[in-house]
């Protein structure tokens, strides 16, 4: 036991204080993300077919998200515990002769704990991880010199796939905890040859043992994290987003720590990305390395002090500009909140008929409604679209027939968004309704796919539609054309079909109608699955309202 008495009798100069806690919590957090980590490889699976089917298996119980929860919000503390102790070593000027050598290896330490993130995004074979690594090894493609040998390097051949995961957990699981290691050994052993570095206004000549107060500010400040990691996992777990689909829309985020370099990017024109993708990355990486070289008196450390501080706040300013203009993009806040509905959509599909051993994508393209979203991507892209201003030759889709789908196009038919677009005439805009008739006009068309015109719960719209004469186009009788579509069961699945399988009928759009008729090229299921998918669309829309 005299190794644990010469640990515990360690001399620390100025005493124990809690500025010197952040070394040894680091020391805590590594050890509890190698515990979780461990734990969550007994059930994980590196292979694309069952990686997403393996994680979602881990999130169907307590414990599971638990730990998932505790693996990824780890990650979060342990680059923020860092970079606290970053900044406590650079003030208290640790850095200098003769711990050189101890700030150099803890440099080393922050980039493996940046590795380890960068690996670990791509694990769970989800969307944004997907799509997040790819942005990721595209960048690495764009290095001078090595950058088709890096992209190779990472992805195990032309596209990603079971050897780009492959590889990629091999790193997060095997290598990088190997290096973690070492270096912590190596770290931990020169900072104990040398001591900590106490402030400058304080009396290194008066020491004090690391046992008692030292010892129990790390144990008391080890214990806060592990309540406040503990709170996090289990409030706000790990999400898992829908499972990665090579051929769907990107929309990729990388997590808060990287966000400063994405901003950058997105600042900067496409022909400087390389330079700001890998310049200035290597420009802080030199910049924190030279601190040994640079700050050698008293003068330059105000200006190094100044450099430093200015660099931490320009990533934080960085950082908050990225999250505060996808906040402000509408298009990006849409695709979240429907990439958390489909999330919920495999999630529950996972649970309830399970992934087959083809993957969890094959899972989802058996359901109806998405054949038919494959129907749409094949039959209808060229026309419509379901993301944009507008669609291309006709109106967009997306949110088709939801209530505000419909109120745009009572308030702007003639738009590109709607029928601007198409040869269709006549229709005019309901913006001098008011409000309040507006509304009851918009619930009157909504409520028609399950009720008939006359129901009671219709009244109110039903007499704001006749006082605005849309009579005069729109019959509310089943297969009655008064020179536009009828709607008898506008939006349901009958008057959806019967538009879809000929749409030049009467009762839809007759002579007036572009649109291709699908029943002589589509098979009846064809077109029910079609349907399908597009009643889903209102439905993704209603649930992306209300999703956080």
């Amino acid at each position: 036991m005299s190794w644990l008495w010469h640990w515990l009798d360690e001399r620390i100069p100025g005493g124990a204080r809690w500025a010197y806690v952040f070394g040894s919590a680091l020391v805590f957090l590594i050890l509890a993300q190698l515990a979780s980590g461990i734990a969550l490889a007994f059930t994980y699976s590196a292979s694309v077919p069952a990686a997403w089917a393996s994680v979602a298996r881990i999130e169907q119980t307590a414990l599971g998200h638990l730990l998932r929860g505790m693996h990824a919000q780890g990650a979060t503390f342990l680059l923020a515990v860092a970079g606290l102790h970053l900044l406590q070593t650079a003030l208290f000027g640790a850095y200098r002769a003769p711990r050189q050598a101890t700030w150099w290896l803890g440099l080393l330490l922050l980039a493996l704990l940046l590795a380890f993130c960068l690996t670990g995004s791509l694990l769970p074979w989800d969307e944004r991880g997907y799509w997040a690594t790819r942005v990721t090894v595209g960048i690495a493609a764009s290095a001078p010199l090595m950058g088709h040998a890096l992209q190779s390097l990472m992805t195990g051949g032309s596209e990603f796939g079971n050897l780009t995961l492959t590889r990629f957990y091999a790193v997060h699981a095997s290598l990088l905890p190997l290096l973690l290691l070492v270096f912590v050994i190596a770290h931990v052993a020169a900072m104990r040859r040398h001591g900590v570095t106490p402030p400058v206004h304080i009396d290194a000549a008066r020491t004090e043992p690391f046992w008692p107060r030292q010892a129990l500010y790390d144990a008391g400040f080890a214990l806060l994290l592990l309540a406040a990691l503990l709170v996090a996992a289990a409030t706000l777990g790990a999400p898992l987003q829908g499972p990665a689909d090579p051929g769907g829309a990107a929309n990729p985020r990388p997590e808060w720590y990287f966000r400063p370099l994405f901003q950058v990017l997105k600042i900067l024109p496409a022909r400087l990305e390389a330079v700001g993708a890998f310049g200035i990355p290597l420009l802080a990486a030199a910049f924190l390395c030279a601190l040994p070289f640079i700050d050698k008196d008293a003068r330059r450390r105000p200006a190094v002090l100044g450099g430093l501080l200015g660099g931490l706040g320009a990533a934080a300013l960085l950082c908050i500009a990225s999250y505060h203009s996808d906040a402000k993009a509408p298009e990006f806040v849409r695709a979240e909140a429907l990439a958390q509905v489909r999330a919920k959509k495999a999630l529950r599909l996972a649970r309830t008929i399970g992934v087959p051993p083809e993957g969890a994508l094959a899972m989802i393209e058996s359901q109806p409604d998405e054949r038919g979203r494959r129907l749409f991507q094949r039959a209808c892209t060229e026309c419509h679209t379901l993301r944009g201003e507008g669609g291309v030759k006709a109106p967009r889709l997306d949110g088709f027939l939801s209530k505000r789908w419909i109120r745009g196009l009572l308030l702007r038919p003639d738009s590109n968004e709607y029928y601007g677009a198409v040869p269709i005439s006549g229709m005019e805009s309901y913006k001098d309704l008011g409000e309040d008739s507006l509304q009851k006009l918009t619930d009157f068309l909504h409520g028609l796919r399950s009720r008939a015109p006359d129901d009671p719960a219709l009244e109110s719209g039903l007499r704001v539609f006749l006082r605005a004469d849309c009579g005069e186009c729109h019959s509310l009788k089943k297969g009655e054309d008064e020179g536009g579509p009828s709607l008898y069961g506008y939006g349901s699945r009958e008057w959806l079909s019967g538009m879809v399988g000929d749409p030049g009928a009467p009762g839809y759009y007759t002579e007036q109608n572009k649109m291709p008729d699908f029943g002589n090229r589509l098979q009846p299921s064809d077109i029910q699955e079609l349907v399908a998918f597009l009643q889903t669309l209102e439905g993704d829309e209603a649930l992306a309202q209300e999703a956080p």
